[in-house]
């Protein structure tokens, strides 16, 4: 039997942090126990069953989890910690305390920072110092809080599995067979500990190691979350102000998001959303405000024209998804980023200081200001933590009179927490997010009364409207697009769905994500084609650049979304075409038996995270070769004048700079195979290619020999053969003369 020892508390916000919202408790007097008695639960504080002390450490404490929300004196030690859900788990006390006392580590040298933070804060300073060391160390443990918090732990909190319901389901399958872990909360277990262990270099090779070190998903999350943004100390300019925490809060963000329901089930769930600020409190007047880098930076975008293009670009992205950034919630915080000892701004323009390292180093300081939030913006960030309070157990606040105003503020605002809630006929009919919405805001409005406030909060009621004449068309279209869930029911899936249901499927797909991934698909596709059209008269490696970076922003999608995207973008290209009478539209090549197909169905033999790269590529050249007039890679090369120089420029895209090289992805079909190759070899049309570019084909044709029989084991006869033609004609293409 395992021994069972005392396993250390875990804590959703750490109790330092806690500390700095607590207060001396102060026993009430009889008549005063008596009123807060008849509003709260506090006439008789406890602490495991015994009074609490006079001048015990205590915190306003609401509790969320029950039917009535209260606010109670708490001891600091009692709130927002986590019990026996490890246990839950499955996760023996030996591996969870050896993982704790790690980041109990972590959370020691965290502690120290956020000290240095409130101390310099206290004395009236107007910034503070950080090594570059010191606010990587405050990044990385901000994105462990969020990591080990109750949304990650509940994502991956499954026996099997089979039981896992997020999208990436297959991949970490594939990941757990390839690395052996049995079942997802040990995935989980691995990745905190992989995240707390890693060191984050000033020479930024973190950025490449922790990838191959921990599930690769979760790895990017980290490193987005770390390198997209920028952190920024808050605090608020009135003095009756401050700020709240949640037990969540630290897993909350601010941003945009679009919000659909589930046909099935009748959950509505977030389909799109993007991240514009976080945060990480430190006390009720001091508060880490981390602010995407999408948002302009002038100091900067005046001395790199390439940061600016692609910022610009990345915020035309999240216009085309999800409205301009500049009306979103915090658009307007008055906030920007660190200075540091080795640049400064001349002229409104970021330039380096002369004989300072230019590379990012050891040496490097940043200076955080502490930047003064008005009223306005600090009623916001607290709305943020409120809006979320139905997803959460617990809040704490300071000082009720502060907690009182910034409530009633939340409760009558409408304009950026609209309070609109859908009006159902049965309990049965009603979103369970609208249910526990609905029970938040009632919590919510008992606590403006046991709080001695007179307001009534705005409960706005959604019914049903009735389109007018003059709407008709429009109504129409939106109808049909609301009712398509409900077709889609009578749409055969299994066995008996039709092969392009059976390849969506086979990416993760099914009826009740087709609508939302059919619009997502069709937006990517507008979007690529309005940078294109937007670029014109630009630099031609510029526009090149651009639609680089916006392909790796979409190859990060969900793979049955990014196959939906291709298959948009072939028909696309084959209906225009067909409208300049070219060639005819083949429906049946462009969406129902294309090279990705192939691809697609042959996922099990597939790196971790590499399918949508090699469906994109064996898109990419088999388009390639269709566009008319037609492209024949391999014709002979008679004169290199003009046309010739085109074509040799074409043949080297399509042959070479597609991926990596097949020593580098097919080294376990091949490792360490290396040929001398000489240009007799293959005949005069490799007289062109460079001696890196014959070893290169040597090395295909030698993959190609074994190819088959390697991975007969994984793929039915049928499939391999067309895998293995995709493979060679359009992925990694030898020669005619080569195969022959």
């Amino acid at each position: 039997m395992e021994r069972h020892t005392a396993v250390p508390k875990q804590y959703f916000v750490p109790r330092f942090l806690l500390e700095n919202f607590s207060h001396p408790f102060q026993p009430h007097r009889k008549g005063e126990a008596a009123r807060v008695a008849s509003q709260t639960q506090n006439a008789s504080p406890r602490r495991n069953g015994k009074k609490l002390r006079r001048g015990e450490s205590v915190v306003n404490h609401v509790d969320m989890s029950t039917e009535v929300a209260f606010i109670t004196e708490n001891p600091v030690g009692s709130v927002f910690g986590r019990l026996n859900m490890d246990q839950k788990a499955g996760i023996s006390n030996k591996e969870q305390t050896r993982i704790e006392h790690k980041f109990n580590r972590l959370e020691s040298d965290a502690s120290a920072i956020f000290r240095r933070m409130l101390t310099a804060f206290t004395a009236n300073r107007r910034g503070l110092w950080l090594t570059r060391e010191e606010r990587n160390q405050v990044r990385k443990f901000l994105f462990v809080m969020k990591y080990r918090g109750p949304a990650s732990f509940g994502r991956y909190c499954h026996e099997t599995v089979e039981t896992y319901n997020a999208e990436d389901k297959a991949q970490l399958a594939m990941y757990m067979r390839e690395k052996n872990f049995s079942r997802p909360i040990d995935v989980w277990m691995d990745n905190l500990e992989k995240l707390i262990d890693v060191k984050m270099d000033a020479e930024m090779e973190w950025l490449v190691k922790l990838p191959t070190r921990m599930y690769p998903p979760d790895a990017y999350w980290a490193i987005t979350h770390i390198q997209c943004s920028y952190m920024t100390l808050c605090t608020p300019s009135a003095r009756d102000a401050e700020f709240i925490v949640s037990d969540h809060c630290y897993s909350i963000a601010e941003g945009p998001h679009k919000a659909s329901m589930d046909a099935k089930s009748g959950k509505r769930a977030v389909q799109q959303w993007t991240s514009l600020h976080e945060f990480g409190p430190i006390s009720p007047r001091l508060l880490i405000v981390l602010r995407s880098a999408l948002f302009p930076c002038p100091q900067e975008d005046g001395a790199d024209a390439n940061a600016k293009e692609t910022r610009e670009l990345l915020q035309s992205y999240q216009e085309a998804m999800l409205g301009p950034l500049s009306e979103t919630l915090l658009a307007d915080l008055p906030v920007s980023k660190a200075s540091n000892n080795y640049s400064e701004v001349v002229d409104g323009v970021l330039r380096a200081i002369p004989g300072a390292a230019g590379a990012p180093s050891r040496g490097h300081s940043f200076f955080f200001t502490f930047f003064p939030l008005e009223s306005a913006h600090v009623d916001r960030i607290n709305g943020v933590f409120l809006d979320n309070a139905s997803s959460c157990n617990s809040l704490v606040f300071h000082t009720e009179a502060a907690f009182r105003r910034s409530l009633e503020w939340y409760m009558d605002d409408c304009e950026y927490f609209p309070k609109s809630v859908a009006s159902t006929t049965t309990a049965a009919s009603a979103a369970p997010l609208d249910v526990r919405q609905r029970a938040c805001l009632r919590k919510l409005g008992g606590l403006l009364t046991q709080l001695g406030s007179e307001k009534q909060f705005f409960q706005e009621d959604v019914l049903p409207t009735v389109s007018t004449q003059a709407d008709e068309r429009g109504s129409l279209l939106e109808a049909l697009q609301q009712d398509l869930p409900s077709l889609l029911r009578y749409v055969p899936d299994g066995d008996d769905a039709s092969p392009f249901m059976q390849v969506y499927q086979i990416l993760g797909g099914s009826k009740e994500t087709l609508q939302e991934d059919l619009i997502q698909s069709a937006r990517m596709l507008k979007l690529r084609i309005k940078i294109d059209v937007w670029s014109r008269g630009v630099d031609e490696k510029l526009r090149h650049s651009n639609r680089e970076y916006l392909v790796q922003q979409y190859l990060m999608l969900p793979r049955r979304r990014f196959w939906l995207y291709l298959k948009r973008r072939r028909l696309s290209e084959d209906m225009e075409h067909h409208k300049e009478g070219q060639r005819p539209v083949d429906l049946h090549t462009s969406v129902l038996d294309a090279p990705e197909d192939v691809v697609a169905r042959a996922w099990r033999v597939a790196k971790p995270g590499s399918l949508n790269h090699l469906m994109y590529w064996a898109a990419g050249n088999s388009l390639l070769k269709s566009r008319p007039p037609g492209f024949d890679p391999w014709a002979r090369i008679e004169r290199l004048d003009q046309r010739g120089i085109q074509h040799l420029a074409m043949l080297q895209a399509f042959a070479f700079s597609s991926i990596l090289k097949i020593e580098q992805f097919c080294s376990v079909i091949a490792p360490g195979a290396r040929l001398a190759a000489t240009r007799q070899d293959f005949g005069s049309l490799l007289a062109v290619f460079t001696a890196d570019q014959m070893t290169e084909m040597a090395i295909r044709l030698t993959v190609e020999s074994v190819f088959k029989s390697l991975l007969s084991g994984d793929l039915e006869e049928g499939l391999l053969n067309e895998l293995a033609k995709v493979f060679f004609e359009l992925l990694c293409p030898l020669t005619p003369e080569m195969r022959a």
